[in-house]
């Protein structure tokens, strides 16, 4: 998170929750996480691992918010949603190109709207439903810790 922060030139995020003694002071806590983050136009959507199918509540989160996710996790992520619903954060070399990239949408009222518009198709079709099910990410879940218990 450091790293990330020292490639903001200062633009520090918003920290809500605990955990972030010594990073950055902490907004705490909401009553309703989608409409915190629906006040935001970019959220850091970090998995807390980066393992194949392991797609957790985080990114369909921002997608309910409308807030563009910044992802990093699975690596085979666009295998759930798809590619124009989310700024892959592996694909970027340093948090810094990460940075100027969410400052290049930013300004650009067209690309921002280009994944708001992605984001809301993906919300109301049938591979939304059937990839974010109970039952599928319980599949997922489990997949997942078998992977990473052979492995």
């Amino acid at each position: 998170m450091r790293e990330l922060l020292a490639a903001t030139d200062g633009a520090y995020p918003h920290i809500y929750g605990s955990g972030w003694d010594g990073v950055l002071p902490s907004r705490g806590f909401v009553d309703d996480k989608i409409a915190a983050m629906s006040r935001y136009s970019f959220c850091l959507c970090f998995e807390n691992c980066r393992t194949r199918g392991y797609v957790t509540e985080k990114l369909p989160d921002c997608l309910y918010a409308g807030t563009i996710p910044l992802y990093l996790g699975a690596p085979d992520v666009a295998d759930f949603v798809p590619e124009d619903c989310y700024v892959d954060a592996s694909a970027y070399p340093s948090y810094r190109s990460l940075w100027q990239a969410v400052c290049e949408i930013d300004s650009d009222v067209i690309a921002r709207q280009r994944y708001v518009d992605a984001m809301d198709r993906f919300l109301v079709s049938e591979r939304f439903a059937r990839t974010f099910s109970s039952v599928a990410f319980a599949e997922r879940l489990v997949e997942a810790v078998n992977r990473a218990a052979s492995s």
